[in-house]
């Protein structure tokens, strides 16, 4: 009787452990449903607008689908910070201002695991976008003209 109770204690903690485990490779909530533009190239986002949505973002996610990215819409035009905790894939991020002009750009930012990932800082941003490093036709874009079109 002992052995069988020890066999089942054993059974539901390697479940557990393996249950615990386990992170979803996508997220069921993440829909790429509106299109935006930056300079006639055209981008399938999934839109960030909720300071809950913003802190999630593109966490948990092992690759994006050619041709999307992620959309992060701020109320106004600041200070935003921004950080690869939990983020599994390297990501451009292209801030935008108010006027959705082109203000800063970080090239193939990498994941982070860390408790204390480095943070990322930009002023005069009001939109985000985050594409793959390896997204075709985002490599000219020229701080100050190239410019954010929300295609919706």
């Amino acid at each position: 009787m002992l052995q069988r109770f020890i066999c089942f204690i054993y059974c539901v903690l390697c479940a557990g452990l393996v249950a615990c485990a386990h992170q979803p490779d996508e997220r069921a909530d993440l829909r790429f449903d509106h299109l935006v533009s930056i300079d006639a190239v055209s981008v399938q986002v999934a839109v960030f607008e909720t300071a809950a949505e913003r802190a999630l973002g593109l966490m948990n996610i092992t690759t994006l689908p050619t041709g999307t990215g992620a959309l992060f819409v701020f109320e106004q035009e600041g200070e935003v910070n921004f950080w690869m905790k939990n983020t599994l894939i390297p990501l451009d991020m292209l801030f935008f201002d108010h006027e959705r002009r082109l203000v800063h750009v970080v090239r193939a930012v990498q994941p982070c695991r860390l408790a204390d990932c480095e943070k990322i800082s930009v002023l005069r941003t009001q939109y985000v976008i985050e594409v793959s490093p390896q997204f075709n036709g985002l490599q000219d874009l020229v701080l100050g003209k190239s410019q954010l079109e929300l295609n919706q």
